[in-house]
């Protein structure tokens, strides 16, 4: 038996770098939300629904959010503050984590290493 664990992530496809305290858009995942909003790298984050936000509070105000949320981010793009509203969605399985299960029975151990010698890494 294996467990799928923490598959259901919110985000809002978009990585960020901390620089100065401040919050820098470094990388747009294709296709997904914040792309899909127009979100550029280089893009500074200002606030999240009015609510200024910086390296410290993000977390917070994106753990308070639900998937399929409508949000407005504040950015900043080349000096001028721009508004854009985008969806938050939940991974999409990009990338999952399997776990053992402790002390598995013949039959599971049978069936794990069936299911590992189908794929050559």
């Amino acid at each position: 038996k294996l467990k799928i664990i923490d598959f259901n992530n919110l985000t809002l496809d978009i990585d960020f770098k901390e620089e100065n305290g401040l919050l820098i858009c470094t990388n747009i995942k294709d296709q997904g939300a914040g792309y899909n909003a127009g979100i550029m790298s280089g893009d500074e984050l200002i606030a999240i629904d009015g609510y200024r936000v910086n390296s410290q509070t993000y977390a917070k105000r994106v753990k308070s959010m639900y998937i399929g949320q409508n949000i407005t981010l504040t950015l900043s793009r080349d000096e001028r503050m721009i508004d854009k509203k985008i969806n938050v969605s939940g991974s999409k399985l990009d990338h999952i984590k399997l776990e053992k299960v402790i002390n598995p029975s013949l039959e599971q151990t049978n069936f794990y290493n069936i299911w590992l010698s189908e794929y050559k890494f």
